[in-house]
């Protein structure tokens, strides 16, 4: 059976979730993709859970209304707290800062490594995110980027291993790897292309605006405080990176 659309970013969510025996979305807003992912039988059954009962009222209202309240438990739940270990075999944390979706796998390390895969959409922090999932042992086997309303969005399919990731040693490859996703230059994937072109326009942007001001003061070079040399260099090399990306992706 077909997903009914859900919109760009949430169809992505469901697409990387793929299929299993339990699923638990953990902010699951007002249960959607429980419902979809039941309903076209990807999986035996979910768990809807959030932290604020507001969202978790409309989705048992959305659960019943399916006639799914047999097969999708609407939980509270802070992260992880209220899902048991071995109790779904994956798990969607989608809409959220990507510093407390760190936070939510340092609180339940065990309960992630439990599971078949994983997916996570960070709404910021991307990078930080795929650092932070290699400290901990955890591996991006997937990745997709949409454009859903105007707005970019990044999510990880993850696989839970036994043996922390190697990092590449060529720092550069290790970069664009934190920045931009392996697997998406790999995939020459569009809209990321996109994305790093409108990027590079936006940091040139920047850059201009810190020469406007240098010009206004009528300081030399020289005479420029080192936090303003210190984020131009910082912008610079960004730029470059972000041409290298796009350079692979030809």
């Amino acid at each position: 059976m077909e997903n009914k659309s859900l919109g760009e970013r949430l169809d992505a969510v469901m697409r990387l979730a793929g299929s299993g025996k339990c699923l638990a979305d953990a902010g699951c807003d007002h249960g959607y993709v429980c419902i979809n992912l039941v309903k076209n039988g990807s999986f035996e059954k979910a768990i809807a859970m959030d932290l604020r009962e507001g969202p978790l009222a409309h989705a048992r209202v959305n659960v019943a209304a399916a006639g799914l309240s047999s097969r999708i438990d609407c939980r509270i739940s802070d992260g992880l707290a209220s899902l048991d270990k071995g109790e779904a075999d994956t798990v969607v944390v989608a809409g959220m800062g990507g510093e407390l979706i760190c936070k939510i796998m340092d609180r339940e390390p065990e309960k992630f490594r439990s599971l078949d895969h994983f997916v996570l959409q960070p709404q910021s922090e991307i990078k930080e995110v795929r650092r932070h999932l290699k400290e901990l042992g955890f591996a991006i086997t997937d990745e997709a980027a949409v454009k859903d309303d105007g707005k970019y969005y990044f999510l990880f399919r993850v696989s839970p291993v036994a043996e922390p990731v190697d990092e590449s040693d060529d720092d550069c490859e290790q970069a664009l790897a934190d920045n931009f996703g392996r697997i998406l230059i790999e995939k020459k994937d569009p809209v990321l292309r996109e994305w790093l072109i409108h990027e590079k326009r936006v940091k040139e942007d920047i850059l201009k605006g810190l020469d406007k001001g240098k010009s206004s003061d009528g300081m030399s070079e020289p005479e420029l405080p080192d936090r303003i040399l210190q984020r131009r260099q910082e912008i610079n090399e960004y730029i470059r990176l972000i041409e290298l990306a796009l350079e692979r992706m030809e």
